[in-house]
């Protein structure tokens, strides 16, 4: 599920960046990208003004991709036409957004190291802030990946303690963003609870982390629940400990596990994929 967030902020998955544009509804010069009822027709390159360039890029990238014999030749091309604009349009917001999807749909593609250098040089291009926000979020969910260490924080719990990664040295943690009235959160409850009942006592522990909008709403529900482990509001935190922000949090729910060494071990888990990468994780010794 989407958050509610600013809508210059919020990214749109990489699949969508061509189709109707970057950054949702962003005042940017360059957006829409591409309207559903533009013409099918391509203008004709080049051209020298750097957002008519990026809409007809946009528009070829969107048929490439849509009619693509061979789906990762026509993924090549793109990317390799991506940062083409780049070169030709250095210090541009435009040229920062073609890097912002480059990095976006390399980063999808599996060529992390490609898409890293992609969204650092995009930071260097960016003026617009909403662009410039964008690029870090981009940047961030990256990052997020195993083997990496997540970002620190101090939270204060509903029970009014403070918790940190570092707190659970030795242990394995899911860091669990979700809200009480998010579907797909509470659809995937009944699996959460099932596998802390069956690894805490191995040393597995949750830290979920509520983006509700009203706090005795979600303590009710926590109560009802029997949600037994560690719970954060993190509407309440101030807000340089706004951990969705800290780890880019766009959609929930989002799961991000922390094996015994402190790294993250896994991302994106869901139904039987979360109990395989807790029991993997539970398998390594601590350091």
């Amino acid at each position: 599920m989407n958050l509610s967030k600013p809508r210059a902020f919020r990214l749109r998955s990489a699949s969508a960046v061509f189709f109707t544009g970057l950054i949702a509804g962003s005042v940017l010069s360059w957006q829409p990208v591409i309207a559903q009822d533009q013409p099918a027709a391509v203008p004709k390159l080049p051209v020298a003004d750097p957002a008519t360039a990026w809409e007809a890029l946009a528009l070829s990238a969107r048929q490439k991709l849509q009619n693509a014999a061979d789906p990762d030749a026509a993924m090549r091309e793109v990317l390799a036409d991506l940062i083409a604009f780049a070169d030709r349009f250095p210090d541009t917001n435009e040229g920062a957004v073609a890097l912002l999807n480059h990095g976006a749909l390399a980063a999808q593609a599996g060529q992390v190291e490609d898409a890293e250098k992609s969204l650092d040089r995009a930071a260097g291009f960016a003026k617009d802030p909403g662009l410039v926000e964008a690029i870090k979020m981009q940047q961030l969910q990256i990052s997020l990946r195993p083997g990496k260490a997540p970002p620190s924080f101090t939270a204060s719990t509903l029970a009014g303690e403070k918790v940190t990664p570092a707190g659970f040295a030795g242990k394995v943690v899911l860091l669990d963003f979700w809200a009480t009235w998010c579907g797909p959160c509470v659809a995937e409850l009944p699996n959460v609870k099932q596998v802390f009942k069956e690894h805490h006592d191995e040393g597995f522990e949750i830290v979920s982390i509520s983006l509700d909008r009203d706090e005795e709403t979600l303590r009710s529900f926590i109560k009802e629940h029997e949600m037994t482990w560690t719970h954060v509001f993190n509407p309440a935190q101030p807000a340089e400990e706004d951990l969705a922000k800290k780890y880019g949090v766009t959609a929930i729910p989002t799961m991000i596990l922390i094996g015994r060494d402190g790294k993250i071990a896994a991302v994106g888990l869901r139904g039987g994929a979360l109990e395989e990468a807790v029991e993997a994780a539970l398998a390594v010794k601590a350091p």
